[in-house]
């Protein structure tokens, strides 16, 4: 056996340290290295799972518990009201002559409402430049929501003042106006019935001849006013 002096033992130690201490420490690397690698795909795709789930649960419409899907409800439908529009005139407009449609614009008041009966007054302003008359009761006509021509009986008088149901001619300046009251009842309206949308005001358009209509935008809208309806109207009156 061959014998080691005291410094050749002392120099292989710190080989065999140091040795054992590298192979330790690439140990450690390399297991640090494969739990990145094993970790970053797993959590790459737990990330986009969850994003997906988030977006899956954002855009899917909301069931009922039955596994049914709901349509959704269309908005409800309004229908449009047609346009009101005036006769042409029976006569060209002259001095002193009866009133004709292209003379006059006719407008509403709100309608009154109690216990069935309904009432509005109509106004009606000389936009032209000559004075014309107006006389007798005044008319009515109608056209229904869905564009039926509604046939309206026209009676003189109305109900809240019997003073008001004399007939009476007025003559109306340039820039002036008159008003009429209309009433009729709304109680024998039905959810089905088809209500006036466009209405008119008829005149005598001339002193002897067949009414014309003035076109009238309701304040209310639609009118409970039906087809074969009774309608009230009073002699014309001065506007105060």
């Amino acid at each position: 056996m061959t014998g080691r002096g005291p410094g050749e033992e002392h120099e292989r130690r710190p080989v065999r340290r140091g040795a054992a201490l590298l192979a330790v420490t690439l140990a450690a690397w390399g297991a640090t290295l494969a739990g990145c690698a094993a970790q970053q795909p797993g959590g790459a795709g737990a990330s986009e799972a969850s994003e997906a789930a988030r977006a899956s649960a954002s855009t899917e419409p909301p069931r009922d518990g039955t596994g049914f899907t709901p349509e959704p409800e269309p908005p409800p439908v309004t229908p449009d009201q047609p346009a009101p529009v005036s006769d042409p005139d029976a006569v060209p407009p002259a001095a002193g002559a009866p009133c004709q449609p292209s003379q006059l614009i006719a407008v509403s008041t709100p309608v009154d409402a109690a216990t069935g009966y309904r009432q509005m007054d109509v106004v009606v302003t000389n936009t032209s430049d000559l004075a014309c008359v107006l006389d007798g009761f005044p008319g009515v006509d109608g056209t229904g929501l869905a564009g039926s021509d509604l046939t309206l009986a026209r009676v003189e008088g109305v109900w809240s003042d019997p003073a008001d149901g004399e007939a009476r001619t007025l003559e109306v300046a340039p820039g002036a106006a008159a008003r009429v009251h209309v009433g009729w009842r709304g109680d024998p309206v039905g959810p089905y019935d088809e209500r006036v949308g466009a209405f008119q005001l008829v005149l005598d358009g001339t002193a002897d001849g067949p009414g014309v209509g003035v076109a009238l935008d309701p304040a209310a809208y639609p009118l409970d006013i039906i087809d074969g309806h009774e309608v009230r109207t009073s002699g014309w009156l001065p506007v105060r």
